[in-house]
């Protein structure tokens, strides 16, 4: 497991938070901010000799435009929230629940998404999780809480596989930022020496490292049992 997410509930609002704690002026200024944001990286490629917006050119972009904690925090959350917002509004589509497109409303290819686009993403996680993602499930099971819900979708409710299961590991870093405090020593306890915890490398911020790597295939090959257990 690479920096696997304790809890998908605490992961996700931690990351919703960046957004919402870090744009100037809240979430009404977000248009703004992300107008500002892309104009700087558009010029930034323009000047630079880049073929993909990847990690190199990120990180190139940040030490050439010495953006402060806060804007970089805001820049994660933006990203993730129009990722959020695409499945928010598929997962609507597709199951017809009239939470952001009106109940069989048909879309064609000449439709204009735009309205549904800026709905999108003013819903943070928590919204969703409240609005649709819980009723949908409690539809299914009526005695379900948000607290079953909230522990089904974390390692917890497969804690005791992961303690007797020798062949999963763990490599994770103690900076990761999508953890809720006590998360890391969680899994320390969990997996005991089959965890590899570094100090700093934030979110899958070393995970191409060769000495990372050479750890995580060595792993592997430690533990072929050819035995599914």
């Amino acid at each position: 497991m690479i920096n696997p997410p304790v809890s998908l509930f605490n992961s996700v609002s931690i990351l919703d938070d960046l957004l919402v704690n870090n744009i100037p002026g809240g979430l009404d200024k977000m248009g703004e901010f992300m107008t500002e944001t892309m104009d700087e990286f558009s010029e930034f490629y323009t000047m630079g000799n880049f073929v993909d917006i990847d990690d190199e050119f990120l990180y190139e972009v940040f030490k050439s435009l010495k953006s402060s904690p806060g804007k970089m925090a805001a820049v994660i959350g933006i990203s993730f929230r129009v990722s959020a917002a695409n499945m928010y509004f598929t997962s609507d589509v597709v199951n017809n629940r009239g939470y952001i497109v009106p109940q069989n409303l048909v879309l064609t290819t000449s439709s204009s998404l735009t309205d549904y686009m800026l709905t999108s993403f003013r819903i943070s996680f928590v919204d969703y999780f409240n609005e649709y993602f819980y009723p949908y499930f409690q539809g299914r099971q009526t005695s379900l809480s948000k607290q079953d819900l909230i522990a089904s979708t974390s390692l917890n409710s497969i804690e005791d596989y992961l303690v007797s299961s020798k062949k999963i590991g763990l490599m994770t870093n103690q900076d990761d930022f999508i953890m809720a405090p006590g998360e890391i020593e969680y899994l320390k306890k969990i997996f005991t020496s089959r965890a590899k915890i570094y100090p700093t490398g934030g979110h899958c911020g070393n995970m191409d490292y060769k000495e990372n790597v050479a750890y995580m295939i060595d792993f592997f090959k430690k533990n072929k049992t050819g035995i599914d257990d």
